[in-house]
């Protein structure tokens, strides 16, 4: 019995663990996606020269795992360059603009991954 309980104890414990872990990773991914989109308005505002300034800036943050899928969106829209939210199957895919660049990620539907961080030149494909 003692056994059973043990058993029974140890399961829940884990269950509880993984739900905190994954909101606990959820709370990381909304923090660095909230100083991205905060450091992308800043940098993008200052009229940056060159693309490699934007792609340095991302790399800081992105990729991440884990993310709520509708919280990062909600945050991407609170930038000033926010242009676009796409789906495209199994992701959706964010856009910023501003007038010299465009800034793009993904977020897998299944993981809330973020991947495929991109900046390029306007006038340029969006993708690597």
């Amino acid at each position: 019995m003692k056994a059973l309980v043990l058993a029974i104890l140890t399961l829940l414990g884990a269950a509880v663990f993984g739900a905190r872990a994954q909101e606990s990773q959820a709370s990381i991914c909304a923090n660095r996606v909230t100083q991205f989109v905060a450091d992308l308005d800043q940098l993008l505002a200052q009229r940056p020269r060159s693309v490699m300034t934007v792609k340095g800036m991302m790399a800081k943050y992105l990729p991440v795992s884990g993310c709520d899928i509708s919280g990062v969106i909600a945050i991407a829209k609170t930038s000033k360059f926010f242009s676009d939210v796409f789906e495209i199957q199994p992701s959706y895919t964010i856009i910023f603009r501003s007038p010299e660049f465009l800034v793009t990620f993904g977020l897998r539907k299944d993981t809330g991954d973020i991947q495929n961080p991109s900046a390029r030149v306007r006038g340029y494909l969006l993708y690597d």
